[in-house]
């Protein structure tokens, strides 16, 4: 990278098939004195780091760097003129919020009179551009002659790319969070010399890091760029480096280091407004773009939000693992998804967090020199005398569907007939064990996390408790399943919005829609249903005392032992 000050600015370049985009990356290079030095250059204001990407190979897309470019250099043959790549193209770049797109004519000297060709592209671009809403500069060039690269061409009478591409708007990088994308490289097969790109902040040799979601740190102990070669005591945004660490690591594709103070979320889930190709949303199985990293992912009509008053529908796109990534409204060089199924690029969107908690504290296990301490009395000899096994019943559902009201009818009539029963009531923990907690998500998922973790220690003490929590979140619950494996039982208190609406018992839902209850379920957060409950209860459909007794039935069948009365 240059020794100066000069912004950085991430440049993809996007193109058809034989529209030059290898030929005028290093075109650039050579142009901006830098060739044989990797994919930097330098133009009179600017370093620019270009990624060469492909038309249609949804692998050469994530290689142009879509996810993470401050612009995007849009390609067109002079001789095969404008095509449809290069609408379905601005369609994709416009939703991914870009803060700058250029196009360029390449391949200027094959045409008789390139002056005349630029008019009719500019003509026919100018078209594509009003379907979409944008304005983009165009700049004739020729790979081979540099014309229209570092100085304009004198045929075409336009400004030069380097001078579009030092108007181009770019994040300043240097001074933000620090982002170390992990590239896939045999240097890290050790576990202790990573290569890796920075993609924003500083990295200094002695700079402790954190990477995630591996949740893990190590201090650097050595840097060194790779074109050129050479050691290095600070990495900044734009550079290729290795990274050696004072220990072995792990790691997956996809691992973001970054300073512990900065750190990116956690999550398995977010929100995205896609802009699909084919105008649809492709169901089943397709692969996601994050982080430099391809992920498999499966699309459902189920999480599809309807947007408000006319706005982009929103997906509800859930990862197979806890991944770190940037919400684009946290940091518009990131959060971007890029969405593709075998080769064909199908769309792209940004990603938001509203409403989804960072389950980076959720995952994060603090204590240090503890151990588990094994009790004296076996789970055989606490079912003997209890004569029924211990277990957790969580119920899930809207707030009004009848959650609590099944839970504690359902522990009477336990404990009546004999079991160890007792319900753990949403409204009542948090009168205590979490007092503390208010209603974002990430206090939400906290909450759930410590009622998961609660109910665990009941049932592992051999008593059946009653979960009733609305819990909208399917990864909580999960969590939560997770605490007690084997003794986790899943209730769907089932009713839907409107049924809940009309009840409302506590007059949440009208003060709701007045905007006086913010991040309520149903109304201005998500509720996400389970998908494999163990036990359906529908209150929609049946009254208190046929739900009752169909939970009862089923503790019977799951909880009560063979000689048990």
């Amino acid at each position: 990278m240059a020794g100066d000050s000069r912004p950085l600015l991430r440049l993809a370049i996007l193109g058809p098939r034989g529209a030059g985009k290898t030929a005028l990356a290093e075109a650039l290079l050579r142009a901006g004195g830098t060739a044989g030095r990797g994919l930097g250059f330098d133009t009179p204001l600017r370093h620019v780091v270009v990624r060469a990407g492909g038309p249609q190979a949804f692998s050469e897309h994530l290689e142009g760097d879509l996810g993470r470019a401050d612009g995007v250099l849009l390609l067109v043959d002079a001789v095969a003129g404008v095509a449809d790549f290069h609408v379905r193209a601005l369609t994709v770049l416009r939703q991914l919020a870009l803060p700058a797109v250029a196009v360029a004519l390449t391949k200027s000297d094959a045409v008789a009179d390139a002056r005349a060709r630029v008019s009719e592209v500019a003509a026919a671009l100018k078209l594509a551009f009003a379907a979409v809403g944008m304005e983009v500069p165009l700049v004739a060039t020729s790979a081979r002659t540099l014309a229209g690269i570092a100085t304009s061409d004198p045929a075409c009478g336009r400004r030069s790319l380097f001078a579009v591409l030092d108007r181009m708007p770019a994040e300043p990088r240097a001074d933000g969070p620090l982002r170390l994308l992990l590239a896939v490289d045999g240097a890290g097969a050790e576990g202790v010399r990573w290569v890796a790109f920075v993609d924003s902040g500083r990295l200094r040799v002695g700079d402790e890091v954190l990477f995630s979601p591996a949740n893990v740190t190590a201090r650097v102990t050595e840097l060194a760029q790779r074109v050129p070669a050479g050691a290095l005591g600070e990495a900044v945004p734009g550079m290729a480096v290795a990274v050696t660490l004072d220990r072995s690591l792990r790691l997956q594709p996809g691992e973001i280091a970054s300073h512990a103070a900065h750190p990116p979320l956690e999550t398995d889930v977010f929100r995205c407004a896609v802009t699909w190709l084919g105008g649809e949303l492709p169901l089943g199985p397709v692969t996601v773009a994050l982080s430099g990293a391809l992920h498999p992912v499966r699309l459902e009509v189920a999480d599809l939000l309807r947007g408000a008053n006319g706005s982009r529908p929103e997906l509800i796109v859930r990862l197979p693992r806890l991944l770190a990534l940037d919400p684009h409204a946290a940091k518009p060089c990131a959060g971007r998804a890029i969405f593709g199924q075998g080769d064909l690029l199908l769309g792209a969107g940004l990603i938001g967090m509203e409403d989804y908690p960072d389950q980076r504290g959720l995952a994060t296990v603090r204590a240090t020199n503890v151990g588990v301490e094994l009790h004296r009395i076996s789970q055989a000899a606490r079912q003997s005398r209890n004569r029924h096994k211990g277990g957790v019943l969580w119920f899930t559902g809207l707030s009004g569907a009848g959650k609590s009201t099944l839970a504690l009818e359902t522990e009477r009539r336990l404990f009546e007939l004999g079991y160890l029963v007792y319900v753990l009531d949403g409204d009542n923990v948090r009168h205590g064990l979490c007092a503390d907690l208010g209603f974002s998500p990430e206090d939400r998922a906290e909450n759930i996390r410590r009622v998961g973790a609660v109910a665990a220690l009941f049932a592992d003490a051999g008593m059946i408790v009653l979960s009733a929590f609305i819990s909208p979140y399917r990864s909580d619950r999960a969590r939560a399943r997770a605490a007690a494996p084997s003794a986790f039982h899943e209730v769907y208190v089932k009713a839907s919005v409107a049924v809940c609406e009309r009840r409302d018992p506590k007059g949440l839902y009208a003060r709701a829609r007045r905007g006086e209850v913010l991040n309520f379920t149903g109304i201005s957060a998500p509720y996400e249903a389970p998908e494999a409950a163990e036990l359906v209860a529908d209150t929609a459909a049946h009254d208190v005392e046929t739900s009752v007794e169909q939970i009862l039935t089923y503790v019977r069948r799951h909880f009560l032992l063979a000689n048990g009365a």
